[in-house]
């Protein structure tokens, strides 16, 4: 098949939404299908549509059915859109756009299978799920806990404010004085007020330390020297790094949100409440001192990696297309 991947994250961009069209487009090609990635609908004649983001997409997805009439569509929901604006949480106009997208396209992709929960009943039968898959890096080993000088746990995501990029500055304030927890923190701040606030906790607070942006592969290899990974998000549509996280073997503390919830499972033992500063340094806490706590987080990541392997992405991937042809 001819297909047209619309993200609305330029090309260089380290956001999620690139990353995944990025992904997509090389399982894509590995199964000998012809795969264009762009920013917009283009002029031009296509099997079939994939785009990210039902409101900042809309535009491509009315312009691909005027040139490619009778073509199917399918409509990623990558966070924002299904967490905020189909919720009514942005705008009326926004829910609007958000909506009338959802009724444009053919099948609805989600990344987890719990955003399904967010979404009308008439929309719920073009749900697929796809999760999305990453692999490991190569690493020297490290250090165990309870031999190495620190205990790394890493943050990776833009700085905004859907991330709640510091409440882990909060609650590493809590943290007795002699606990080895540091926190490296990757991700470009979107705003200047963001960036100067990370700056300033960098230099106050001898445990947080904000290291700026990083390419994809750098980001992967931060992820696994770490000792853990954090999320903090308030909305998540399916974050990679998760993913990333669960197939290097670094266990997870996790918002319980529909994304942690969907990807991690309701019984994981790191999920905790969105905006507890409090419940996060108990955790943090008790990964770094109870061995058999973080143990029992790993081994929960360990069950769960066969899951986010690229041959299961890849044969959803085919699946969903199988599901168009026949639209």
């Amino acid at each position: 098949m001819r297909i047209l991947i619309v993200t609305p994250a330029a090309a260089g961009s380290t956001k999620g939404n690139r990353i995944t069209a990025e992904r997509w487009a090389t399982l894509l090609f590995q199964l000998e299908h012809d795969v264009r990635i762009e920013t917009g609908c283009v002029d031009d004649d296509f099997d079939c549509m994939i785009t990210l983001h039902a409101t900042r997409s809309h535009p491509s997805m009315v312009a691909f059915q005027k040139n490619c009439p009778g073509k199917p569509i399918a409509l990623c929901l990558t966070g924002t859109d299904l967490h905020l604006d189909l919720a009514g949480k942005r705008s009326n106009d926004s829910m609007r756009i958000a909506r009338e997208s959802l009724k444009l396209c053919d099948r609805i992709i989600l990344l987890e299978p719990e955003g399904a929960r967010q979404l009308q009943a008439g929309f719920q039968d073009k749900v697929v799920v796809i999760v999305q898959s990453a692999n490991a890096v190569e690493q020297h080993s490290k250090p165990s806990p309870e031999l190495s000088y620190e205990f790394v746990i890493c943050i990776v995501g833009h700085l905004r404010a859907e991330k709640d990029p510091f409440l882990a500055a909060e609650a590493s304030r809590l943290l007795p004085a002699d606990s080895r927890i540091t926190i490296a923190h990757y991700g470009e701040a979107l705003s200047p007020e963001i960036e100067e606030q990370a700056r300033q906790l960098t230099e106050t607070n001898p445990r947080y330390t904000w290291h700026g942006p990083l390419t994809h592969f750098e980001t992967m290899q931060e992820i696994a020297a770490s000792q853990l990974m954090l999320l903090t998000s308030r909305v998540e549509g399916a974050p990679s790094v998760i993913s990333e996280a669960i197939v290097n073997a670094v266990p997870i503390l996790a918002t319980k949100i529909p994304a942690g919830i969907g990807l991690l499972g309701s019984d994981y033992p790191g999920l905790f409440p969105v905006g507890d500063a409090k419940s996060l340094f108990q955790l943090m806490l008790r990964a770094e001192r109870d061995a058999k706590f973080l143990e029992s987080l790993k081994r929960h990541i360990a069950s769960l990696a066969a899951s986010f392997s690229a041959d299961v992405e890849k044969e959803s991937l085919e699946d969903l297309l199988s599901v168009l042809r026949r639209t």
